[in-house]
């Protein structure tokens, strides 16, 4: 049974791997909001290329159509 703090964050400390330090909450919470920007924009980029992509078929199909017209 852990009696103090001291003892709980000694513990804590050998089960952490080496070269992780702990993060204060600020830092913690500021992090997770440039992960969230970051996924933000990835998914805008996806939808953009989503786009392009069903822009692309479109073309494409529209010059089968019009290569099989010419014949």
């Amino acid at each position: 049974m852990i009696k103090n703090k001291k003892t709980i964050k000694k513990r804590i400390k050998r089960m952490r791997p080496r070269g992780i330090k702990s993060m204060k909450q600020d830092e913690f919470l500021e992090t997770m909001g440039r992960l969230d920007l970051i996924d933000e924009e990835i998914k805008k980029e996806k939808e953009l290329y989503e786009i392009k992509i069903k822009s692309l078929k479109l073309e494409k199909e529209y010059l089968k159509n019009r290569f099989k017209e010419r014949k």
